[in-house]
């Protein structure tokens, strides 16, 4: 019930084969170092905060520079890092994972323990 508002947003979108919803919140400095993910996936992002050109992510090869209400989606099965270079404000985006292909959803459910039936 403590995320209730989410999980109604979750079931409005219409986006086929979504696979989760949630925050990424990075502290002043944070930042997660390359990698890629088991799944196929895709992630959209949405920022909700954030310093002026100060939060960026880079997907196989090509660097982003977003700001506050700004979106973009990334492959998350290519190698991708993201980092908040504001020494005074967390950046926060909401994200929402999804498949292009079905046969990978099960996948996700196993590596990560949810899916449709997350909450």
């Amino acid at each position: 019930e403590k995320y209730k508002f989410l999980v109604d947003l979750y079931n409005e979108l219409d986006v086929p084969n979504k696979l989760g919803i949630g925050f990424s919140k990075f502290s002043p400095g944070g930042y997660v170092k390359s990698h890629k993910d088991h799944e196929n996936a895709y992630r959209y992002h949405l920022c909700l905060q954030s310093e002026k050109d100060k939060a960026s992510v880079i997907n196989d090869g090509k660097k982003l520079i977003f700001n506050e209400g700004d979106d973009f989606i990334i492959n998350t099965g290519k190698t991708h890092s993201a980092f908040n270079e504001s020494k005074t404000t967390e950046r926060i985006n909401l994200v929402v994972d999804f498949v292009i292909d079905k046969k990978y959803i099960e996948n996700y459910h196993d590596v990560f323990g949810f899916g449709e039936d997350w909450r």
